[in-house]
């Protein structure tokens, strides 16, 4: 969780959406005996201006933002973030006990 939440820091500092964001594209590997987390897939990720807006229609229906999927238009801070949006809905979805 720490590393990914790192990992979405890093690219909301450089106004990057990754728009993607699902189970499948979070690799784990290894690094001398300790997990290291991976953000993989880069295909549907967009460069924002900051202030500037996306509203294409992209990703994975079943962790899409519900906001893209009624074609509002986004942006890279947290509070419209689609991959912000992703990552709860992989957690509610894998971890229910947590929520």
């Amino acid at each position: 969780m720490q590393q990914l939440a790192a990992g979405l820091k890093i690219l909301r500092e450089h106004n990057v959406i990754h728009r993607d964001l699902k189970p499948q594209n979070l690799l784990l590997t290894t690094n001398d005996d300790r997990a290291v987390l991976k953000i993989a897939d880069f295909g549907f990720a967009r460069s924002l201006q900051p202030g500037g807006l996306a509203e294409t229609l992209c990703g994975s229906p079943l962790y899409m933002d519900p906001e893209i999927m009624q074609f509002q238009k986004y942006d890279a801070k947290v509070t419209h973030n689609p991959d912000m949006k992703s990552v709860i809905s992989f957690y509610v979805r894998f971890f229910p006990d947590l929520t």
